[in-house]
């Protein structure tokens, strides 16, 4: 509704006689003084801000970390992931998606383990949850998983078994096995 002065009526002057008139569009509110204040328009303009600050703040929330640590007994074993030479243990190596990992760990005088490691999704990060802990979830997320390995020690092979190892090789390679 917008209130304006009625100068059609004899004798008034335009700021004594205000009448209320149906609109059509937007209410306008005018004072005495010529200037204007549509409220619609202000509220209009403070919902789009705040709804700009919300996604701005929403965009900024959420953050998640995987990583791995793996350990070994005896310490100091090479890490290889996937073929991947990490460092030694204990070694750490981030990742962006869970499942099966080859873990392969080398160490001078013990057997080399090669070991498949399943890394399973927790709860938060399955389907649909995750694309809102990933990136809505208000917090730093971390998903620290530790793996302990124990090596074994090389066994000693006494030289008859390598003698013999080295005369099947010999008969392999003259026969074309």
């Amino acid at each position: 509704m917008r209130f304006l002065p009625d100068e059609s009526l004899p004798g008034c002057q335009s700021d004594s006689v205000w009448l209320l008139e149906p609109v059509v569009g937007p209410a306008v509110i005018r004072s005495l003084d010529g200037t204007s204040f549509n409220p619609l328009r202000w509220l209009g303009m403070t919902v789009r801000v705040l709804l700009i600050v919300l996604l701005l703040c929403l965009t900024q929330m959420g953050c998640m970390h995987r990583r791995v640590t793996i350990y070994s007994d005896p310490l100091g074993a090479l890490v290889k992931v996937d073929g991947r030479v990490i460092g030694y243990t204990p070694a750490s190596f981030d990742f962006t998606w869970y499942g099966t990992r080859e873990v392969q760990l080398l160490k001078d005088g013990y057997e080399t383990q090669t070991q498949q490691l399943r890394v399973d999704a927790p709860w938060y990060q399955r389907f649909p949850l995750d694309f809102v802990s990933d990136n809505f979830a208000g917090t730093h997320i971390r998903d620290d998983r530790q793996i302990s390995i124990r090596l074994q020690p090389r066994r000693r092979e006494s030289s008859t078994d390598v003698i013999q190892r080295g005369r099947s090789l010999r008969s392999e390679a003259i026969h074309g096995l």
